[in-house]
């Protein structure tokens, strides 16, 4: 039998486990309750894979109480797993990866939970081999179904701005490129890898980022949004006219962190309306000369049913007068003067096109060669005047008269414009004038022509007053010495034969006047019949194209991009080559204008020509190739284009020069 203290020393030891006891239940307690307090979800599985613990976020995750899944196999539950990619995963391989068969850690592990086919709960699931005797696997579960949803909106919005064909792109505040869509990288030629990260005034260079792009860029800083509509040279397209619209981009703290910027191509739409606003202009013109026209014949009509009893008279009484009556002068000047008014009236016909002409059909060049030697007794000896005729030219149906007078009075403009002596240029040729240049010259209407261009190295027309050139009574001379009908008469001769008339002038540098009459029997096909197809006219070779008239420029780039060649077009000697510095590539031909600001094409050629030995060249001009030679501009042949061209002739002729020696 136990001693009493024994007994004792045994129910205190009996207190102590009890004590003990109970503070292991507390704590087991307060950590069961931590457990369960976890957001996240916890489940704990035995070495076979049995689930012997979860808290309470692992059922409300997945969807299954306690009692139910604890001691139950993973493999046993009901609902499916879905992976990332929407394929469903059999239960056995998720056990295999709970389970970690292969005593490795599982982390950011993604899967979807299939309550039903419209309900996923998305999990992010992370597995760890436990050490605990009887314990296998502890796995957290977060749930990550509202950020799946945010990636699902975020990759929307990103196939949406992907597939938008206008430019977006993202820009912090120091102007530099973070973000771009496809259009943009399309739009801007380079890759996005290597566009990221570059500023916009490297991309686009110094000069059009602090004229144009920064003080918007600034302003939208500011907080509002900017809207505006420039022309920029872009390194792969050239030039274009382009809508930019900036909207400020603003962070979390709701501070502006840049800008998002908007970019839209409307240059056809640009050139559309500037080609429209050309046409219109040069209707009102036709209109405002049409409408002179009409009051000018009306008063021409009325002023010779006055003058013809006034000379009359005066002529009759002139013939009364005995020798030594002192009236005789007075009657004189009358008369002479009535004589003079009918000049003018006559002139004001032909510019009403009111007067009576005699048609017929005739060659152009034997007129002109008639006609010269009554020039060369008209114009000045320190004026060398120069005829060059096309010997192949078609017949024109005609008054002979009035074409003559057409030639005399451009060429006495043309002797004012030379005080000090100079060089008159009669040339013809034959024409073919397109659709594409009767929609940008209105009243033109396509075919083919006699083209007669009259041509001088005098001082050249500003450009204030060409548009006035024609109207009656403008002049530039001094009162004396001008009606200012010699241009208008022109003008209503030219009309009255079906034909049109255009000037090309260069201060300093001359005038051409260029005459454009309908063949008597239109031809103008190859020898099969047909108007050789622009598809036998394409290539693929790289061009550059340079001249200073936007519309000339524009529409030459347009028909050889259109038929195959990679085309890069500058406006200038300087932008020309600011263009070869940054292509790397091989260019076939030079397409240049010949008077140029600063460098003409001959220089231009030259310079290129020392870089790039093989270059071929074409040079282009509104003054026929006769007065180009003389300048020592160019050889006759096939590298010389006279402006205006058609689409074919350009072709043509970019083809024969490229195929040479080939």
């Amino acid at each position: 039998m136990p001693k009493k203290s024994e007994h004792k020393d045994l129910l205190n030891r009996i207190a102590n486990l009890e004590q003990q006891v109970a503070q292991f239940k507390s704590e087991a307690a307060k950590y069961r309750t931590l457990f369960d307090s976890f957001p996240h979800g916890i489940t704990v599985s035995d070495a076979q894979g049995n689930i012997i613990e979860t808290n309470a976020a692992a059922e409300r995750l997945l969807g299954v109480n306690k009692e139910e899944h604890e001691k139950r196999a993973i493999g046993g539950r009901e609902w499916r797993i879905i992976r990332p990619d929407g394929t469903e995963m059999p239960p056995g391989e998720w056990a295999s990866v709970i389970a970690l068969k292969e005593k490795r850690l599982v982390a950011d592990c993604e899967m979807g939970i299939a309550k039903s086919d419209d309900e996923v709960t998305w999990i992010n699931v992370t597995a760890a081999p436990l050490s605990l005797d009887g314990y296998g696997v502890v796995v957290t579960y977060s749930d990550i179904t509202e950020r799946k949803a945010a990636e699902q909106n975020l990759r929307i919005y990103q196939d949406i701005v992907s597939s938008t064909p206008e430019g977006v792109a993202f820009l912090d505040k120091n102007y530099r490129y973070i973000i771009v869509n496809d259009a943009y990288e399309n739009f801007s030629g380079v890759k996005r890898e290597k566009f990221i990260g570059l500023t916009v005034a490297e991309y686009l260079g110094e000069d059009i980022f602090k004229q144009q792009i920064k003080p918007n860029f600034d302003r939208c800083l500011e907080g509002g949004g900017v809207c505006f509509q420039e022309w920029f040279e872009y390194p792969r397209l050239g030039k274009r006219f382009v809508e930019v619209t900036y909207y400020p981009y603003k962070n979390a703290f709701n501070q502006i962190a840049g800008v998002v910027a908007n970019t839209r191509d409307i240059t056809e739409r640009k050139l559309a309306e500037e080609e429209k606003a050309q046409i219109e202009e040069q209707f009102r013109q036709v209109q405002r000369l049409e409408s002179v026209g009409r009051l000018a014949g009306g008063v021409a009509h009325d002023l010779n049913n006055l003058l013809t009893p006034i000379i009359g008279y005066g002529e009759m009484l002139l013939e009364d007068t005995v020798e030594g009556d002192s009236r005789s002068k007075s009657l004189e000047e009358i008369v002479n003067a009535g004589m003079r008014a009918k000049v003018l009236i006559r002139q004001l016909l032909a510019f009403s096109r009111k007067q009576k002409l005699e048609f017929s059909c005739f060659d152009l060049n034997v007129v002109l060669n008639e006609f010269k030697t009554l020039l060369r007794r008209t114009i000045r000896q320190d004026i060398v005047i120069h005829v060059a005729l096309d010997p192949s030219l078609p017949f024109i149906r005609g008054d002979v008269g009035q074409l003559e007078q057409v030639v005399m009075n451009l060429a006495v403009n043309a002797q004012d414009a030379m005080p000090n002596g100079g060089e008159l240029t009669l040339e013809t040729t034959m024409i073919e004038l397109d659709e594409t240049y009767a929609r940008q010259h209105k009243g033109v209407t396509p075919g083919n022509y006699v083209m007669l261009a009259v041509s001088d190295t005098g001082c050249g027309i500003d450009t204030k007053i060409r548009d006035r050139l024609f109207e009656p009574f403008f002049t530039t001379k001094a009162p004396d010495k001008g009606t200012g009908l010699g241009l208008a008469t022109v003008y209503g001769i030219v009309k009255q034969h079906g034909g049109n008339i255009w000037l090309y002038s260069e201060s300093g540098l001359g005038t051409t006047f260029k005459i454009y009459l309908p063949e008597s029997h239109r031809t103008g096909e190859s020898e099969n019949g047909e108007l050789i197809p622009f598809s036998d006219l394409c290539g693929s070779e790289s061009i550059l194209l340079v001249d200073d008239d936007e519309h000339v420029r524009t529409l030459a780039h347009t028909i050889l991009e259109q038929n195959g060649y990679t085309v890069f077009a500058a406006a200038n000697g300087k932008e020309a080559f600011d263009l070869l510095e940054r292509h790397d590539g091989r260019l076939h031909l030079l397409l240049t204008d010949v008077v140029m600001p600063e460098m003409d094409g001959k220089q231009l050629y030259e310079k290129i020509s020392a870089e790039i030995p093989k270059i071929r060249v074409i040079y282009m001009s509104g003054y026929t190739g006769n007065v180009i030679v003389r300048r020592g501009v160019t050889e006759p042949g096939p590298h010389f284009i006279q402006k205006p061209f058609s689409g074919n002739d350009l072709l043509a002729r970019v083809r024969t020069v490229l195929d040479e020696d080939r």
